[in-house]
């Protein structure tokens, strides 16, 4: 199960939150993605990221 939020500020910025309701942790780290960041996809071309993002993950041969 999941938990979620999601808001917007009054300059129209979205912010999204979610968390995995685990009791042990799966090798998360922090990632922290600026807007242009060339986003390597394992099976696609990379693509560069159309807005900054500061997020958790879990990197499996070096994608997130």
């Amino acid at each position: 199960m999941c938990t979620a939020v999601r808001f917007s500020n009054e300059e129209g910025f979205v912010f999204l939150g979610r968390n995995l309701d685990w009791s042990c942790g799966y090798g998360e780290n922090v990632r922290i993605m600026p807007k242009g960041f060339k986003i390597p996809w394992a099976f696609d071309e990379s693509t560069p990221a159309k807005h900054a993002v500061i997020g958790m993950c879990v990197e499996f041969q070096n994608y997130p």
